[in-house]
């Protein structure tokens, strides 16, 4: 267990019953950022793959040493509806990437291709 391992709540999402049924029972997940996960045992990331149902932007937000240390490929599904249940805007991943010198090289809806340039 690492220690800064946090613990969410486990919450069904219409079309994602069957996740639900899998941890019948669990009242908590533990939670973890990316950059906890990969710091200690894990070489290079080359391509990072994010779909988590309008939380890009959250997930990213735990992934910015990794992001910077390894300048992965990042592909993100871009889910419109779904970042307003985060209280995010639409273009929150994107934007988050932008930021850290990333751009939109490739887009086939509803995944986005960002890398550096």
């Amino acid at each position: 267990d690492r220690p800064n391992t946090t613990f969410g709540k486990f919450v069904t999402l219409p079309g994602m019953e069957s996740v639900g049924e899998a941890i019948e029972g669990e009242d908590q997940i533990p939670v973890t950022t990316l950059d906890l996960a990969l710091a200690d045992d894990c070489g290079p990331v080359g391509l990072l793959k994010i779909d988590v149902e309008g939380a890009e932007a959250l997930v990213l937000c735990g992934a910015v040493q990794t992001l910077r240390r390894d300048v992965p490929v990042v592909v993100i599904e871009k889910s419109r509806k779904l970042s307003k249940r985060y209280g995010l805007i639409d273009d929150a991943a994107t934007d988050f990437l932008i930021g850290l010198g990333y751009r939109i090289v490739a887009a086939f809806s509803p995944n986005v291709v960002m890398a550096t340039a």
